[in-house]
């Protein structure tokens, strides 16, 4: 069993290195394959778009995270990456729904994405059992204890790895064809 140092501080801490990250990577991914597809996105869907995403995430994050805390012997108000996902695609939907816009928008974002998860989450493991995240008890050699004795799966570390995976196919699909992001529905379609 590997016994980690946790604390709460930890998630704040790592939460803004996501965001750093992640915008960072948005950054170059655009400078390097995505320029084109993004300001065709920014022409057709204007900034309602973006105000759509980010108000739908932030509001459903909190919701569906605290919905999740506030039921447990210690309530508190949290947030979920989970919620968040699906409140930006509930945000964006609506949107495009009002504008009439058709097709499918959010390729351009799944860069940051990726690398926002993959940071974050070692957030959440390092937060400890304050986070709530923590995996069922195993006695697996790579099992963690996060402050009480017991041997835990690092669910975090699978999912930052496994998105991390992911995150290698797409950039691999990127190099091969500068408008990967479209295949299995993945970009917004418009040259």
């Amino acid at each position: 069993m590997i016994h980690l140092p946790t604390s709460p501080l930890a998630h704040p801490i790592f939460d803004l290195a996501a965001w750093v990250c992640g915008a960072g990577c948005g950054y170059a991914l655009y400078r390097w394959r995505l320029k084109s597809a993004a300001e065709a996105l920014a022409v057709k869907s204007g900034p309602g778009y973006f105000f759509g995403l980010a108000a739908g995430a932030v509001l459903a994050a909190w919701l569906a995270g605290s919905l999740n805390t506030l039921r447990g012997p210690a309530p508190s108000l949290s947030h979920s990456i989970a919620g968040a996902m699906a409140g930006a695609i509930v945000g964006v939907e609506v949107y495009k729904a009002i504008r009439g816009i058709k097709g499918s928008t959010g390729g351009v974002f799944v860069g940051s994405l990726c690398v926002g998860i993959i940071v974050g989450r070692f957030g959440c493991l390092f937060s400890g059992l304050a986070d709530r995240t923590y995996g069922v008890a195993t006695a697996l050699p790579w099992a963690v204890d996060l402050g009480d004795g017991i041997g835990r799966h690092p669910v975090q570390l699978y999912e930052s790895a496994s998105m991390a995976v992911f995150f290698g196919v797409y950039l691999i699909a990127l190099a091969r064809r500068a408008d990967a992001w479209r295949f299995s529905g993945w970009g917004c379609g418009w040259s």
